[in-house]
């Protein structure tokens, strides 16, 4: 797993390659041992990028553009009141969306058509809280997470993860957060 932070927050890497390690895409990513159309290039393993500002373009909840994942590679975008907690919020929600392109990629695919389509911004808010954080609004500075306390329950997210990872891919669709 290789990092890229040009942004003036500190990013946690140590807890965000843990949190990867849960989601089973910390090493070689399957996607990448194909590779039939060329898209992973020598990097066969998750990359993650935080760029040095948000976009300014405004997405539905009002935040801008927050990041993406694509292919391999999760990219983020802080704003100015952006702290660790609020990014692993972000990181969290791409990290899932990289799960479902490694593991399940018809319906990844799908997903991106199907921008209604809410699990995996419920996996990563509930996520998120599994993990002892908590969201004060749509405002970046109001997020908080511990890391310690977070470092803690990695068990009680791992276990929250396989009600999602465990899953058919036909249950994947209406999955609902168990914890």
């Amino acid at each position: 797993m290789r990092f890229k932070n040009q942004s003036s927050v500190t990013i946690p890497k140590d807890f965000w390659i843990a949190l990867a390690e849960v989601m089973n895409v910390v090493s070689v990513l399957p996607e990448a041992v194909e590779d039939e159309y060329g898209m992973y290039k020598s990097c066969k393993t998750l990359r993650v990028s935080v760029r040095q500002k948000r976009h300014r373009k405004k997405d539905l909840d009002g935040l801008g553009q927050t990041g993406y994942y694509t292919c391999g590679h999760i990219v983020l975008f802080p704003c100015l009141k952006c702290s660790a907690a609020s990014l692993t919020n972000f990181y969290l929600d791409n990290l899932a969306s990289a799960w479902l392109h490694q593991y399940h990629e018809s319906l990844y695919i799908w997903s991106l058509c199907n921008p209604s389509w809410s699990v995996l911004d419920t996996f990563a808010d509930r996520g998120f809280e599994v993990l002892g954080g908590t969201v004060g609004g749509p405002i970046c500075s109001k997020y908080r997470l511990n890391l310690r306390t977070a470092m803690n329950r990695l068990s009680h997210f791992r276990k929250y993860t396989e009600s999602l990872t465990y899953l058919s891919r036909s249950k994947i669709k209406s999955w609902k957060p168990r914890c």
